[in-house]
């Protein structure tokens, strides 16, 4: 029965991202379906129109198998080995340039929501 809402979960998660490709392609704003999936699942959540329960079980196993997702661009990475050879350093600034701005962008984020949370808490 546990696998059954599993699925049922999953397919819950995906027809939420699917409805963000459906308002990405019918806005035609710029902005990534899976992004707008995402934005239209923290709404949905946040308002407590569907209780975290609901989709706790299969946003889990997903997160638990994610590994899987990432192997297809390991072995695209590694059809380019000439590439990681020649500009190795150049990438290398990219990634940690980019998770520097990753790091500072979560951590104003998480502030700005911690205040948030705590003015409206208070009032």
């Amino acid at each position: 029965m546990k696998i059954v809402s599993i699925l049922i979960q999953i397919l819950g998660l995906c027809a939420i991202s699917f409805a963000g490709n459906v308002l990405a392609s019918a806005l035609n704003i710029g902005i990534p379906g899976s992004i707008l999936g995402i934005l239209l699942l923290l709404v949905v959540i946040e308002q407590k129109w569907l209780p975290l329960e609901k989709i706790e079980l299969g946003a889990n196993f997903l997160i638990a198998e994610m590994l899987l997702f990432f192997i297809p661009s390991a072995i695209g990475v590694i059809q380019f080995q000439d590439v990681l050879k020649n500009d190795w350093a150049q990438l290398l600034f990219v990634i940690g340039a980019s998770i520097c701005l990753v790091v500072v962008f979560v951590g104003i984020v998480t502030e700005f929501i911690i205040r948030f949370r705590e003015s409206r808490n208070a009032s």
